[in-house]
């Protein structure tokens, strides 16, 4: 158990780099504003808009894959693990229930009014996010039960 322990958070690690390339959030608009949220934040690969708590969750998934290396005792990273992805987890359900959006108006060239209202969608990329903190909190619950076992 200790060893898929630290194993599994590497799929979790790999679930945030598809993710850099995977819409999280896709408003589907090709006209227009846009909203598409990927593991960053913004736009796919777009680095310049990066947000903040974007940043710390990539810093709380890669520091709970590379500690989980770091330690001979499992049981104090499982319970900072699943901290860990329970706060992904809630970060990833509020997105889902409240997806950004954008009300936006304008005049076209012959001065009609034009407009609309766009809504981030799920994309296959909730689902890999999903995967990745499944993947963590079992590791998670791994690491205490190859604990209880010694």
């Amino acid at each position: 158990m200790t060893s898929l322990a630290r194993v599994l958070p590497m799929l979790t690690v790999l679930a945030w780099v598809i993710t850099l390339a995977l819409r999280i959030l896709d408003s589907g608009n090709t006209r227009g504003p846009t909203i598409v949220v990927s593991s960053l934040g913004g736009a796919p690969f777009d680095f310049g808009e990066a947000q903040a708590i974007y940043l710390v969750s990539w810093v709380a998934v890669t520091g709970c894959a590379v500690s989980a290396w770091l330690f001979r005792s499992l049981t104090w990273w499982s319970v900072a693990a699943i901290l860990v992805a329970v706060m992904l987890g809630t970060m990833l359900l509020g997105l889902l229930l409240d997806p950004p959006s954008v009300i936006w108006d304008g005049v076209d060239r012959q001065g009609r009014p034009i407009g609309g209202y766009e809504t981030g969608e799920p994309a296959a990329g909730a689902l890999v996010l999903a995967v990745g903190i499944a993947a963590l909190l079992a590791a998670s619950i791994c690491g205490l039960i190859g604990r209880s076992r010694h």
